[in-house]
């Protein structure tokens, strides 16, 4: 009698296999995420996810590719801050508190690279860009606009994937001054980017 009140197959859509895998995720990780797990937390059989995604690949390069559409909802917009050096220091440092407070994401963006698809990259590109294009409004060029994206971007990954090796090993919060350091780390990079500007003027 149980089996007969599952939902049927095609009464999810794959936004809401999507949301559901993001929240069983959270719990159990993405190595601990399974099609069979996945099915009963939603209460379908498991012919239905397949239905979707053949296989748990595909739905982890799905979650990547939300994870990204996400990164870009939540992290400030363009002309949010007072300059340009601001908005650098906003979002670098609103993409690390974001990270820190989702795994999940940080494993589809970050980690697991592999898992990227055309559509992925076109996101985290035009991600880049969004910041790059702020940076040759305020004067840089755009070559070197792409290349201070790039280096923050690696600043802010490795940050991240620092402090996570350093819980694991510690097993339990990171102590000490991560967030002053990062801020600090942060600031001279930038202020550099700022000499460099004046400088080419």
């Amino acid at each position: 009698m149980a089996e007969a009140r599952r939902r049927t197959r095609g009464s999810l859509t794959p936004a809401q296999i999507l949301e559901g895998a993001f929240a069983l995720a959270e719990r159990v990780g993405l190595d601990g995420l399974s099609m069979p797990e996945l099915a009963r937390s939603l209460d379908i059989p498991v012919t239905s996810l397949y239905w979707h995604y053949r296989r748990k690949d595909e739905l982890l390069r799905a979650m990547a590719e939300e994870a990204l559409v996400a990164q870009a909802q939540l992290l400030p917009a363009v002309g949010t801050s007072s300059s340009w050096h601001a908005y650098l220091e906003d979002w670098f440092t609103a993409l690390r508190d974001l990270y820190r407070r989702h795994d999940v994401l940080a494993d589809l963006i970050v980690v697991r690279v592999d898992l990227h698809t055309d559509v992925a990259e076109r996101l985290a590109a035009e991600s880049r860009q969004r910041i790059a294009d702020c940076l040759v409004a305020a004067g840089f060029d755009a070559r070197v606009a792409a290349r201070i994206v790039g280096a923050l971007t690696v600043y802010t990954h490795g940050a991240v994937l620092a402090e996570r090796n350093a819980l694991r090993r510690l097993g339990g919060p990171v102590v000490g001054e991560a967030d002053a350091d990062f801020a600090f780390g942060l600031q001279t990079l930038v202020r550099g980017f700022e000499r460099r500007l004046r400088a080419a003027r």
